[in-house]
């Protein structure tokens, strides 16, 4: 045999000793897959993703495996690298099948939009029957006849809840094959004084806060909401009436109007002050864009004070813009972060005996640990908010920040009681804060329409400017807190106890989550 003759024999048997490469691999487990041997398949497609990991072939066959198999979570989370590698159209469309199949509707239209599709055939609405067209109407932002856009879903979700006339929004999108999809919009509407069980909740925690409150929603089906309160505790005695009303005169905007009238005392140390102040405010508030909502208005007030001397107990009269904007920052599936930014500013040019500013952000933060079912208690959640604000010199001492412990604070802090049987002044008051709260919130019993679950808390605040106190360190506290939930309404129930070294041990009730 000739030296060019036994090369080329050495050649092939050295050939067919290797192992199979990367394209023989996943064709390969293409045969065996259609052969019906999907435990063949698998292996085969396996070795070929540990050769290439970053290849799209394998990856695509891997989950086309696992959609066979109903296993649609896992089959998109193959998807994704493989079209971020440059999958072709084929893939894109398993993908979105998939994310459609496992409940994840509006990211799933986000992987048929790259593909232009789909096209809406048709809208349907259902679980209207009180509420007036021309409200309704103008909140859709889907076009029938154009490509159906994760966007268009979500501002048209986000329009009618800023109607104030639904308790929840849905938006399905039913695929019909080929590029074409129908869109069904299912709203439960409110009437009236609302749900049974979430206003006698919500009546029951507002009486022992020594408060009267009525609400009557969704009136003549056209969106108003009209909102009276009164408070008789005589150190904190509280009126208030609030007024919604979505597109006024066909205006593509909510009017909020709000009249009030307080009496509030003040302690700190041996010094007392009482506040005695009435105020009201208008504004519009409008959806901007499928994340986002503005609203702009003006508030006036006056107040005086009475008692001490305290630099910031400054009376007369307030008047001055205010504008708010929301954005949602991410919208996953799993994972939820939202921003909020507001300013307030008086001065004499506006009319007002009282010049200063004031500015606030808020981050709220997210994360379902388990795939949500969306109730009311989640099975294991991470949530977290971020607040901070500042005010200029010269604001009032009822414009300050107020962190605590309390049924309706907006700003937790869990072991340290705002007020005491009304009075505030326990807790640290002041022109600036910077508050933390972490939360883990995890399910322990579900019963049909009977939920509970455990939560674990940590709450930190800073507060610059304090009245009586120019000097302080961060304030942190540790928790467990119990929640109920029984036909959508969340019971909340805290304990928390200081970390900085003192006996603070205080429990707290209210309705809804603390954040």
């Amino acid at each position: 045999m000739s030296p060019g003759l036994i090369g080329a024999a050495l050649l092939l048997a050295l050939q067919a000793a290797a192992p199979p490469g990367y394209d023989a691999l996943v064709k390969e487990g293409v045969a065996r897959s259609r052969a019906g041997d999907a435990a063949g398949a698998e292996a085969a497609l396996q070795s070929a993703r540990s050769l290439a990991p970053r290849r799209p072939e394998a990856l695509v066959e891997l989950a086309g495996l696992r959609f066979l198999d109903g296993r649609y979570g896992e089959a998109a989370a193959l998807l994704r690298p493989a079209v971020r590698a440059g999958a072709d159209a084929l893939a894109v469309d398993l993908l979105a099948t998939s994310l459609h199949l496992s409940g994840r509707a509006d990211e799933a239209l986000a992987a048929w939009n790259r593909l232009r599709r789909p096209v809406l055939r048709n809208v349907r609405v259902v679980g209207v029957f009180d509420t007036r067209s021309r409200l309704l109407v103008p909140q859709i932002a889907l076009v029938e006849g154009a490509v159906l856009t994760r966007d268009a879903v979500r501002e048209t979700r986000l329009r009618l809840q800023e109607t104030g006339a639904f308790d929840r929004v849905r938006v399905r999108t039913i695929p019909l094959g080929g590029s074409e999809a129908d869109a069904e919009v299912v709203v439960a509407e409110r009437h009236g004084l609302g749900d049974p069980a979430a206003f006698a909740a919500l009546t029951l925690s507002k009486a022992l806060q020594r408060t009267a409150w009525l609400q009557w929603q969704n009136a003549g089906g056209a969106g108003l909401a009209l909102t009276g309160a009164y408070r008789w505790r005589a150190s904190e005695r509280l009126g208030l009436v609030r007024l919604s009303w979505p597109r006024p005169m066909g205006l593509d905007a909510t009017l909020l109007a709000e009249g009030w009238w307080q009496g509030q005392d003040y302690a700190f140390g041996t010094d007392r002050l009482r506040l005695d102040g009435r105020g009201a405010e208008v504004g519009l508030r409008r959806v901007l864009g499928p994340r986002t909502v503005g609203a702009a208005g003006w508030r006036v007030g006056r107040r005086t004070f009475a008692g001490a001397a305290e630099d910031a107990a400054r009376d007369g009269r307030l008047s001055g813009p205010f504008v708010q904007v929301e954005h949602r920052l991410a919208d996953g599936w799993r994972h939820r972060l939202d921003a909020t930014a507001s300013a307030f500013a008086a001065g004499a040019a506006s009319g007002s005996d009282l010049a200063f500013a004031s500015g606030r952000v808020a981050l709220r933060d997210t994360v379902w640990l388990a795939a949500p079912e969306h109730v009311a208690i989640e099975r294991s959640v991470l949530a977290a908010q971020l607040v901070a604000g500042a005010l200029s010199e010269g604001a009032p001492l009822d414009t300050f920040f107020v962190p605590g412990a309390s049924s309706e604070t907006t700003l937790p802090l869990r072991a340290y009681r705002d007020r005491r049987k009304g009075v505030l002044g326990r807790s640290p008051i002041g022109r600036s804060i910077a508050l933390l709260n972490l939360e883990w919130r995890r399910r322990v019993i579900r019963r049909g329409p009977v939920q509970a679950g455990l939560v674990v808390f940590y709450d930190a605040a800073r507060v610059g400017g304090a009245v009586g106190k120019p000097s302080l360190e961060t304030l942190q506290d540790l928790g467990l807190g119990l929640r109920m939930g029984l036909l959508g309404v969340v019971v909340r129930v805290d304990c928390a106890g200081s970390l900085n070294g003192d006996s603070n041990r205080v429990f707290t009730a209210g309705i809804s989550q603390a954040f």
